[in-house]
Parts: structure tokens; sequence; C-alpha cells
């Protein structure tokens, strides 16, 4: 039996949108406390804006794309082997 897409529940899409959404509204809100005409700078801040883009990029490592089920088998088919 193949699916062409996963049929994730409606709760899970929310939650994802809005951990993205999360991240994204902290990324912009640290990226406004960095000191303006700073050549340099803080160095914890700039670690933080750059932390919620990378576990957006790092998180699509994990989406399932699709999967087959074939007895007591299930075979996941993932975002970047599509």
């Amino acid at each position: 039996m193949r699916f062409q897409a996963a049929p994730w529940a409606p709760r899970i899409r929310v939650a994802s949108v809005a951990a993205v959404a999360v991240l994204a509204i902290v990324a912009g809100s640290l990226w406004q406390l960095l000191p303006q005409g700073s050549a340099r700078p803080a160095p914890v801040l700039a670690f933080l804006v750059v932390v919620p883009p990378l576990v957006v990029a790092g998180a699509l490592f994990f989406v399932v794309r699709g999967y087959a089920s074939g007895g007591e088998r299930l075979a996941l088919r993932p975002l970047h082997r599509a």
C-alpha cells in the first residue's frame, strides 16, 4: 500500500506552523536587540539570532514526504531524498 502524502492531523500542522512562527518572532525580536551601527554585535545575541533559522533548516531533514507500508514494514520517504 503506497501513500502520496502523510495524513498528518490538523493539530500537528497547526503546531508545526506555530513553532516556526515562534522561532521567526524570536529571531526577529533578537535582531532588534542587537546594537545598531555596531561592527561587532554582542556575540550571545548574534548567536541567538542565528539559532532559530538553523533549527528550522535542520528540521527539514526530518520532514516525511511520503511513506509506504507493506506487511510489517513501513518505509518513509524523507524530504531530502525526494
